[in-house]
């Protein structure tokens, strides 16, 4: 029913799926679990950087991490610490294993007030970035970027806009492109 795989304890899908409580914030396993989870997710993931290889976990644990998040996104849906999980994970199968989430969905039902929608936003257009998906990558993006302009954050926005250029670009839909990356070098030299 459980077994050891990579240092973890993995528990089977059908088996974890009928345990699954109501209130998963009153279960001591799977509170313990999620801290687990969001230490390790929360170590930022560069290739240049001494902690990449560490990240390979996710490898093994992704189905499990996303259970997780999928279980605490139902029930916790205004935390932070739970939606700057989510962002991390996508961020980590970027790197190390590229795939769809269930997630999509959820993340955009977060309200466009939540501080993190953008930031899940783009790591979400990441993943369909990588798959060849540039259509709906341009969709989330563009969604992220309305949001960051509205908040004022220009940084976020310059971000945006590179992004948004670059899947343009890879739509051959390059005159578009090209404005937003000028727009994104403009704001850059403001600041």
């Amino acid at each position: 029913l459980t077994y050891r795989n990579n240092g973890f304890i993995t528990m089977l899908a059908p088996l974890r799926d009928h345990l699954s409580p109501k209130d998963p914030k009153s279960t001591s396993l799977l509170c313990t679990s999620k801290g687990r989870y969001f230490i390790r997710l929360s170590v930022k993931v560069d290739p240049g950087g001494p902690n990449f290889r560490e990240a390979r976990w996710i490898m093994s644990e992704d189905v499990n991490v996303e259970h997780l998040l999928d279980v605490f996104t139902k029930t916790d849906e205004t935390s932070d610490d739970v939606w700057r999980a989510c962002a991390n994970f996508m961020e980590h199968l970027y790197w190390h294993k590229l795939r769809p989430v269930v997630l999509k969905p959820k993340i955009e039902e977060l309200p466009d007030d939540h501080h993190l929608k953008p930031e899940c936003l783009s790591q979400l257009a990441g993943l369909f970035d990588l798959v060849g998906n540039f259509a709906e990558c341009k969709r989330l993006l563009s969604h992220a970027l309305k949001i960051e302009r509205e908040r004022g954050r220009d940084l976020q926005v310059a971000r945006r806009l590179y992004g948004l250029a670059n899947t343009n670009r890879l739509l051959d839909l390059h005159q578009e492109g090209i404005l937003q990356a000028e727009e994104s070098l403009e704001i850059l030299k403001r600041l």
